[in-house]
Formats: C-alpha cells, sequence, structure tokens
C-alpha cells in the first residue's frame, strides 16, 4: 500500500494536478489567464465523489472503494490523449492574441522567461528568493488543502459523525474552493502581475 502511494498515486497527483493544469492554461491563455486558471482548477470532483464513496464503503467495503477509484482514474487516460500542449500545435493563437501577433520564434519554449524572452536557467532560479517565496507559499495553500480534504472524514468518525454527514463536509468544503478559485482568478486578472515577477 505505501508503494502505491509513494511510486503511483504520489506523482499522479503531481503529473494530473495544478502544474500541468497551470502550465496548459498559460500557454493557451493571454488575456483573462487569471479566470482561466480558476476555472481550470475547479476541484468539481469534490462535490461528488465523497457521497459516492461513502455509499461505496458502507454498502461494499474499502477494496470495492479502491477498485472505484482505480476504474475511474482508468477512464481519464484516453482525455490525456487529446490535450494539445502549446496553440501553435494546431496551428492557433492564444485566446486574447491575434495569430498574426505572433512570431514562431516569439513562443517562449521550457527555460524561458515569458516577460522578456531572457533564457533563466535552473541555478539562476533556485538562487532566486522570489521563486522560493512563490513556492514555499503554494506549497503551504496546497498542504493546507491536502491536509484537510485527507483527513476531515477520520477526525469526523473519531467525533463519532456518521460517515454520509463527514463526506458532505467534504462536498460542502468543494463548494468554496470552486467560489474561492473563481474570486482569485478575477481578482488576479484584476491586480495583474506583482512588481516582484
Amino acid at each position: 500500500m505505501l508503494a502505491v502511494y509513494a511510486f503511483a498515486l504520489g506523482p499522479g497527483a503531481v503529473l494530473m494536478g495544478i502544474i500541468p493544469s497551470a502550465a496548459l492554461v498559460s500557454r493557451w491563455f493571454s488575456t483573462g489567464r487569471g479566470k482561466a486558471l480558476g476555472v481550470a482548477n475547479m476541484p468539481l470532483f469534490i462535490l461528488v465523489i465523497p457521497p459516492v464513496a461513502a455509499s461505496i464503503v458502507l454498502e461494499h467495503g474499502h477494496t470495492a472503494l479502491f477498485a472505484f477509484s482505480a476504474v475511474l482514474a482508468g477512464l481519464l487516460v484516453p482525455a490525456l490523449f487529446f490535450v494539445v500542449d502549446y496553440p501553435k500545435d494546431r496551428n492557433l493563437a492564444p485566446y486574447g492574441e491575434r495569430k498574426s501577433q505572433i512570431e514562431p520564434e516569439s513562443v517562449p519554449t521550457a527555460g524561458e522567461s515569458l516577460a522578456d524572452g531572457a533564457a533563466v536557467d535552473t541555478g539562476s532560479l533556485f538562487r532566486d528568493a522570489r521563486f522560493w517565496l512563490l513556492s514555499i507559499s503554494v506549497g503551504v495553500l496546497l498542504g493546507g488543502g491536502t491536509f484537510y480534504t485527507t483527513h476531515i472524514i477520520g477526525i469526523a468518525a473519531e467525533k463519532g459523525i456518521p460517515l454520509q454527514t463527514a463526506a458532505a463536509l467534504l462536498s460542502l468544503y468543494g463548494v468554496g474552493t470552486i467560489l474561492g478559485a473563481v474570486a482569485f482568478g478575477w481578482l488576479a486578472d484584476r491586480i495583474g502581475l506583482s512588481p516582484l515577477c
């Protein structure tokens, strides 16, 4: 079980989580990027999955829940073949730009800054205090959310709260995170880039 979490679920969560979705949205949107990131990172499954998972556990046990999770994850894999990394791969421009505004050489590649096109090597990135400030801040925020979603049902069970009620609590948390994702995306578009960037 520990090996599955360490070598399958952990890397899978990273590779299917916020980093690739943020990279895709940033490539496909040049205006309204904050709102697009908010929509892309809305945890829609958290509204439905906790009550369904609670019902499966109560009726069929934990083994059936793991099988259900595996099937659900497997059904998502074919969608990955339809992901288009860059608009230019489909002869398109990012949302908010006309195709004529984009020259082939102007599309940044990995290791280039979006702001000025200057190359940024990994060593200088790791020496930049802004990188660590952003990384630690995002890590704390994401870690708090992960801690909550991982442990809230167990804590509720210890307090004697029925499993279905605890699952509903997790779904309610999902409503808040969806509203927050959209609200903060809108706010990010209004404020714009920080002078630190």
